[in-house]
């Protein structure tokens, strides 16, 4: 819809399979380049995502928040996933 992917939501009862869909997503990845939820990456990001809940956080996490924490997670992915989605919106 209007050439954007469709928003996902990250907040206290999203799994693995919610963050890669949400890392998918954001940064528009096909085919081989889908991040897989046993990926360590997603398993980093799911661990900061719990903790913000577990001190009492109850609204949903932003697409920025979650780009952040990607980032201090693991920059080479996330200039990685970034160079990807440059190149798919370029298209």
């Amino acid at each position: 819809m209007l050439g954007r992917p469709a928003t996902v939501a990250v907040d206290s009862h999203s799994g693995l399979a919610g963050i890669a869909h949400w890392i998918n997503s954001t940064f528009r990845l096909e085919k081989d380049e889908v991040v897989k939820k046993r990926s360590p990456v997603v398993a980093k990001m799911k661990e900061i995502v719990d903790k913000e809940y577990a001190e009492g956080r109850n609204t949903v996490m932003g697409d920025n928040e979650l780009e952040n924490i990607l980032r201090d997670v693991d920059f080479d992915e996330y200039e990685r996933l970034s160079h990807i989605h440059l190149h798919h919106k370029n298209k």
